[in-house]
């Protein structure tokens, strides 16, 4: 039996209803306007500062400051405040450094060659980018720069300047030559480095017998096209039974351009989930049912990070490859970059970037499935070394090798 209900309880419910609403929003509302007003207050006071400087700056100096070297470095004090609050990979662009960032990541360079990072305040070089005229200098990822000299001879920064000095004497034009103190484990070094325009390779094969091994050296805007010309033509080569992938000293690079390259080689299903600070998945990245079909391996090391540790990853989680080598770096987070309206840019973590399968990993390096290690006279000697001189390559080697019977290696 239905029970009619009167005018009076209806009007009650809907002001009730209204009521809760309008203090609802009221909360919300309140919560954005304190926000901002907190926001407000803190610039306030900062341009406040800023001023109260500048105005002691102009009328006591002896020296006067170059204006926009100034504002960059307070945007770069910007970066180094997240830094200090645990980003290791904030960073500020100049409007050129930009421009030369984005030339890299296409496939073109120009400049010394090498990725660097903030560790624990020193100047370490996470890559060496392929055919630059840091990798023909000599110079390896794991590399801590601990001064830097112009082609007189003369110091222009050392590393109890700090990271921003170091940095800032790196900066270079076309055919300026500089002088880099190195520390390679308990070894002392000097590279002599001129700045070039180069042409960035990021992904190419070679063989050993049966067996392709696909260096990928960083995941720009162009390798996953070539990666997956790579990949086309080893599945449909019948005299090739295995590959290995090799990204040791692979910094990282484009997550799209990853995923691509993951899309080709995995099976159908979930490649990587993006959560922000709060845990949300604000990004879902899958594959479609195009696989490779072909025994494959993973060779990593120390200087693997990043997209070079999600590709490494997620072929372990969907039991596509093994690793081989030693523990990775330990990034799985993401990094966004921001141009602001003058061309320059600042970029900082927005999120984390989780696996097909496996926990994040950022500060917990992958542990490879077969640990080899490298003696020191073979790291040095890393860029020249072959499959019979390279022990982690010939034990990655031995996992997709095929036996009389026809299947991989154990």
């Amino acid at each position: 039996m239905s029970k009619r209900v009167s005018i009076g309880v209806t009007v009650a419910i809907a002001a009730v209803a209204v009521a809760v609403t309008f203090c609802v929003t009221v909360d919300v509302m309140t919560g954005r306007f304190n926000s901002q007003m907190s926001e407000m207050l803190s610039m306030r006071s900062i341009y406040s500062k800023l001023q109260e400087i500048g105005a002691l700056v102009d009328e006591n100096a002896y020296f006067e400051p170059d204006d926009e070297l100034r504002d960059e470095n307070i945007a770069r004090a910007y970066a180094q405040a997240l830094r200090d609050a645990g980003d290791n990979y904030a960073r500020y662009y100049t409007a050129e450094e930009y421009e030369q960032n984005q030339k890299q990541m296409s496939g073109g360079g120009g400049g010394l060659g090498i990725s660097l990072i903030n560790d624990d305040n020193r100047v370490y070089v996470y890559n060496v980018i392929h055919g630059s005229p840091a990798y023909v200098a000599g110079m390896r990822p794991g590399d801590v720069i601990t001064a830097v000299s112009d082609a007189s001879g003369a110091e222009l920064a050392s590393a109890a300047d700090g990271y921003e000095k170091m940095y800032e004497a790196m900066k270079t034009e076309t055919g300026d030559t500089l002088t880099l103190s190195l520390l390679r484990g308990e070894e002392m070094l000097s590279v002599q480095v001129t700045s070039a325009e180069y042409s960035v390779e990021s992904v190419w094969v070679e063989y050993a017998g049966d067996t392709a091994i696909v260096r990928i050296t960083a995941f720009n805007g162009d390798t996953d096209e070539r990666f997956i010309e790579i990949i086309d033509e080893l599945e449909s080569n019948e005299s090739v039974t295995g590959v290995v992938f090799d990204v040791r000293n692979n910094g990282g690079g484009l997550l799209t351009t990853v995923v691509n390259m993951l899309d080709r080689l995995l099976p159908e299903g979930v490649i990587v989930t993006q959560t922000d600070k709060d845990g949300n998945v604000t990004a879902e990245y899958k594959s479609d049912d195009v696989k490779f079909s072909k025994p494959m391996c993973v060779l990593v090391n120390g200087s693997t990070a990043s997209a070079a540790e999600l590709f490494s990853c997620a072929l372990r989680d969907y039991d596509k490859a093994e690793l081989v080598g030693t523990p990775t770096y330990g990034k799985g987070c993401v990094q966004t970059t921001y141009v602001l309206s003058d061309g320059s840019a600042i970029c900082f973590t927005t999120a984390m970037y989780n696996p097909p399968s496996s926990g994040n990993y950022d500060g917990v390096p992958l542990q490879p499935d077969e640990t080899v290690e490298l003696t020191e006279e073979q790291t040095i000697a890393f860029y020249s070394l072959t499959a019979d001189t390279d022990p982690q390559l010939a034990a990655a080697i031995s996992k997709v090798s095929v036996n009389d019977e026809g299947s991989a290696a154990a």
